[in-house]
């Protein structure tokens, strides 16, 4: 791609070893268990009301919401009404959630203040069929893109949405346009610097051209291209991003081996800000399809959804000294959702079991 690909990521010289087992000798149990849930007890998403007493979980049959004040006696208070639609979002600082509606043409904002008396504020226009289309907000809530997939000769399109104000999400800026036959962005997630001053999207990009990692910066008026792939890197799966520390992780293939990847975006008083390599963690169980990975709101844990387990990690330092620490594998898979005080974590249970509650504070750091 463009001159100056990958500056500013440092690679170790050499692969660590294997990731070692660090978690508790006791085998982790859930403190609570959302049972009775309709349809066929499988949860698709999930996220916690930002007063942290309330999650709203979706199932085939619905949407419906919990009190959690008590995470060791959950009990569901309430089904979200029909025009509701599917659970996209709730986001971290308001209480307000998003949906898509029944239709599928428009994206639903709701006033969660009583959950038992939602007030729908606003509704965005989606991509009418054939095109597919996917959703990503940013760590904070205040905005989104939205990825047009047309079908016809790759194209595709991504535009930036802004939330701030949910009652009246407003387009900002375009960041992306593309056609490729044979190309697809396979994930993407939103980054923001520590300031908060600049907010790029980074996306695995797969085509003949080869898998890059590209940071976008998001700025309406000249998008472009702010770092242009990731040596050593032949394809990532999924990421998160913490914005208060900076931290981002990504599950990768490097052509030979899995590796879980911890960079963090700092500034550099000479060329601004930049992103630095801070470890590499090979492991069998965290490959390139693991695609949902989630930081807690306080940034002392990342959760990544296995096949078959929620792998959790302690975060243990901080700025370029942070690390990943391998502290717990929970049962279940599928989501993985943080309490507002990162203390609970929501995970889908085994088939059959429902979802289920964690305390995980004893994991931190």
């Amino acid at each position: 791609m463009g001159a100056g690909a990958g500056a500013g990521v440092a690679l170790g010289a050499a692969a660590p070893p294997a990731l070692a087992r660090q978690a508790s000798a006791a085998r982790p149990t859930p403190i609570g268990r959302l049972d009775g849930l309709p349809g066929n007890k499988s949860i698709s998403s999930a996220g916690f009301h930002s007063d942290g007493r309330h999650l709203l979980a979706q199932t085939s049959a619905g949407a419906w919401y919990w009190d959690v004040s008590r995470p060791s006696h959950p009990v569901k208070a309430g089904e979200m009404p029909a025009g509701f639609g599917s659970l996209q979002q709730t986001l971290p600082d308001r209480p307000v959630a998003a949906s898509t509606a029944p239709s599928g043409l428009d994206l639903l904002f709701w006033n969660l203040v009583d959950p038992a008396r939602p007030v729908k504020l606003s509704a965005y226009g989606l991509p009418r069929l054939p095109e597919r289309w996917g959703l990503e907000f940013s760590p904070d809530g205040k905005r989104f893109a939205l990825v047009r997939l047309s079908g016809m000769a790759g194209s595709q399109h991504i535009t930036l949405v802004d939330t701030s104000d949910p009652a009246r999400p407003t387009d900002y800026g375009s960041a992306w346009n593309f056609s490729d036959p044979n190309g697809k962005v396979r994930c993407m997630t939103f980054v923001v610097s520590p300031d908060g001053a600049r907010s790029c999207l980074a996306m695995d990009f797969g085509s003949e051209l080869g898998d890059w990692w590209m940071l976008y910066t998001t700025d309406p008026i000249n998008p472009g291209i702010l770092i242009d792939g990731v040596p050593c890197v032949d394809s990532l799966g999924g990421f998160a991003h913490h914005i208060g520390s900076g931290l981002i992780a990504a599950t990768a293939w490097n052509g030979h081996a899995p590796y879980l990847k911890l960079w963090r975006w700092a500034l550099d008083p000479q060329r601004g800000y930049r992103l630095s390599h801070l470890q590499d963690l090979p492991a069998s169980e965290i490959h390139a399809k693991n695609r949902y990975l989630a930081f807690s709101p306080d940034g002392r844990l990342l959760a990544i959804v296995c096949d078959t387990t929620v792998e959790l990690f302690g975060i243990q330092g901080t700025g370029s000294a942070a690390r990943l620490r391998h502290r717990a594998s929970l049962s279940g898979a599928g989501l993985a959702a943080f309490s507002p005080n990162s203390r609970t974590l929501l995970t889908q249970g085994p088939t059959g079991t429902g979802a289920l509650l964690w305390g995980v504070s004893r994991y931190a750091g």
